[in-house]
């Protein structure tokens, strides 16, 4: 009734299917080889979570990523000034008025030998203060913005072949950078004396912010310090920044760790000089956003690149 073919003996152990099960796979999958990929096996999951990543996400990151057209280019290196020097004048009056006054004490300080910076803001110098940590703030957000979509505008680098993990870590430093701002300007208004509690947790979230904008952008700009630059000096302006980062980071560490050490006079030291070095940190800044008024042409960026421009 059934008629079935010879099947013929197995010449090597290899060929055995009891030996070797790919051999007996392979007999009831004729296409199959030795060497099986997943799409064979499971194709309606590879097809689903193997296909190619789509592209949307990526192309409208890069559009939303470029300067607005009603800002010239030229005139971005405007906020990181701003913003640098008016924290520095900020700072420095401070200081400097505390020293006058013959170093005063103020109700509610806990360093005994160095006032902090919120000891001196939340008295006769908070208007100072207030007026400083607004400019400081919406200059800091400013600059963060600039110098993270000038990264990917074509009128300036035009880095748009960029991962998009980097193009995702500048949208947050870019948030990350607005966090710190709008806490800076909460921590002039509620200050340490009067809203003790409030003031803590908001120096907190401004001190979150700030250092996950410096750590995002170091990150993202690292492949302009690493490498030689074809962009003007940029390489220099990054070098720096991450400079500044790493320094910063070590005072933090050394401040916070002698300061619940009781290491009074050191910590305030710290804290003081950890303030200003942020001044130096936004000035770098200016190196990343100076462009000419027209930006970077294409014949300039591949000049800059090193590539032959046809005429």
């Amino acid at each position: 009734m059934y008629s079935h073919a010879a099947q013929p003996l197995p010449t090597s152990a290899s060929d055995d299917p009891q030996a070797n099960p790919k051999t007996a796979f392979s007999q009831f999958h004729p296409t199959s080889s030795h060497s099986l990929r997943p799409r064979d096996v499971f194709p309606r999951l590879t097809s689903r979570y193997l296909k190619p990543p789509d592209n949307r996400t990526d192309t409208m990151l890069t559009e939303r990523l470029r300067v607005p057209e009603g800002i010239p280019l030229h005139r971005l290196w405007i906020f990181p000034v701003i913003a640098g020097t008016s924290w520095f004048v900020t700072l420095a009056a401070m200081l400097l008025t505390w020293v006058a006054r013959g170093c005063p004490r103020y109700p509610g300080q806990r360093n005994p030998y160095i006032a902090f910076i919120s000891d001196i803001a939340a008295f006769q110098l908070k208007p100072l203060f207030l007026i400083g940590g607004v400019t400081t703030a919406a200059g800091f957000a400013a600059t963060m913005v600039a110098v993270h979509v000038s990264r990917y505008d074509p009128r300036l680098y035009g880095l748009e072949g960029d991962a998009l993990w980097k193009k995702t870590a500048s949208i947050m430093a870019m948030c990350s950078g607005i966090v710190a701002g709008l806490g800076l300007i909460l921590l002039a208004i509620l200050d340490t004396f009067r809203f003790h509690e409030e003031h803590a947790v908001l120096l907190l979230v401004c001190f979150l912010g700030l250092v996950s904008s410096m750590v995002l952008t170091t990150v993202v700009y690292w492949d302009q310090a690493r490498t030689p630059s074809p962009f003007r000096r940029l390489r220099v302006y990054c070098i720096a920044s991450a400079i500044i980062v790493f320094l910063d980071a070590g005072l933090g560490v050394s401040f916070y760790t002698l300061m619940q050490l009781y290491f009074w006079r050191v910590s305030g030291i710290l804290e003081w000089v950890m303030a200003f070095t942020g001044a130096f940190y936004l000035w770098v800044f200016v190196g990343f956003v100076s462009v000419p008024a027209h930006g970077i042409d294409e014949a300039e960026r591949r000049a800059l690149l090193g590539e032959t421009v046809e005429q």
